[in-house]
């Protein structure tokens, strides 16, 4: 496809329906029009659709390979993640990660672990593991921007760099006890073909994990129309509920062990810069020292606990949060 989206400056091809049971470029329910508004890498807007069966949520059209330069720019967060984070929500986010590390050595069989970070940015996540050796690990990851995958391959992570789907993994067949794919599903142009491919990296009995936005979080609901942080336009390409991330699973093969909600403030806190970034007050006020030279607002430890209050709330009270989690494992008998 050429017809380009988000202000006519980048190349496009159509949406794929996850289930295989429409035809997803057809859709015509629009859910939301949001433009860029962390790195204004496209000018204009990007429509949102959803699908009425399975009410999957996706960009349409979607960039295609061409335009991944674009909508990923040098300056991209996940590129620096780990030098850039300031040292407090470093620790916090690493408290975090070791207790989920450690109950996915529950679930995984005794000896040493081949892990795979897919979407592994500069290896903030796999340098988690080195510093807690819980496990005797080896870590490997796939990530599609190279600024990243050389700053992850600088601290001696194996790193194979390119979109998932394009990527080499011959090699890697039946070899990860655990995958990791974590804010990663919402951005690729087929989620049910990368999702079969890393089956087939797994190894019977494998353990994947997967974190993306959840479309029925308050915030979502609140402002889907045009704020929602879980938009990330146009770099989120499909939103999933977990009722349609749990079929997606299901039918590719895997078990469910768990399906939840996972604390996730910086979403909240992109919504809320997005609405008044969209305000002339506040957009000139954000240019005026010392606003400008804050700490990048989804990094600040006291924005940051604000919203963590405000997704615990929203897990007690509604049972749901701005991000979701689903554990999976590959059957013992997969193929």
């Amino acid at each position: 496809m050429s017809v380009p989206a988000c202000g006519r400056t980048i190349t496009t091809q159509a949406a794929v329906c996850p289930f295989r049971s429409c035809e997803a470029s057809a859709h015509d329910n629009v859910v939301g029009r949001a433009p860029d508004f962390e790195y204004a890498s496209v000018p204009g807007e990007c429509a949102y659709m959803r699908c009425e069966d399975c009410q999957l949520v996706h960009l349409s059209p979607l960039p295609d390979d061409d335009a991944m330069s674009t909508i990923y720019p040098s300056n991209y967060y996940a590129f620096s993640e780990a030098v850039d984070e300031p040292a407090l929500v470093r620790r916090v986010r690493g408290l975090l990660e070791v207790r989920r590390i450690r109950e996915y050595c529950r679930h995984l069989n005794p000896g040493p672990v081949q892990v795979l970070d897919v979407g592994c940015g500069d290896g903030r996540l796999l340098d988690i593991f080195v510093r807690h050796p819980l496990r005797d690990w080896t870590l490997a990851g796939i990530e599609i921007g190279d600024t990243g995958a050389r700053a992850a391959a600088a601290k001696g992570h194996e790193v194979r760099t390119g979109d998932v789907m394009s990527v080499d993994t011959s090699d890697w067949s039946d070899r990860f006890d655990l995958v990791l794919m974590h804010q990663v599903i919402e951005h690729v142009h087929d989620p049910r073909a990368v999702v079969e491919k890393v089956f087939r990296l797994m190894k019977p009995g494998g353990l994947l994990s997967v974190e993306t936005p959840d479309t029925q979080s308050w915030d979502a609901r609140l402002a889907s129309r045009r704020y929602w942080g879980g938009y990330h336009a146009p770099r989120h390409f499909y939103l999933f509920d977990k009722p349609s991330l749990q079929r997606l699973m299901r039918e590719v093969g895997f078990d469910i062990l768990w399906s939840r909600s996972i604390l996730s403030p910086a979403i909240w806190a992109h919504t809320i810069h997005h609405w008044l970034n969209d305000k002339p007050f506040f957009r000139r006020l954000f240019t005026v020292p010392p606003f400008r030279n804050l700490a990048p607002y989804y990094r600040s430890a006291p924005i940051l606990a604000v919203f963590t209050l405000v997704d615990i709330a929203q897990v007690k009270l509604a049972g749901t949060s701005s991000n979701q989690q689903i554990g999976v494992r590959k059957p013992s008998g997969g193929a």
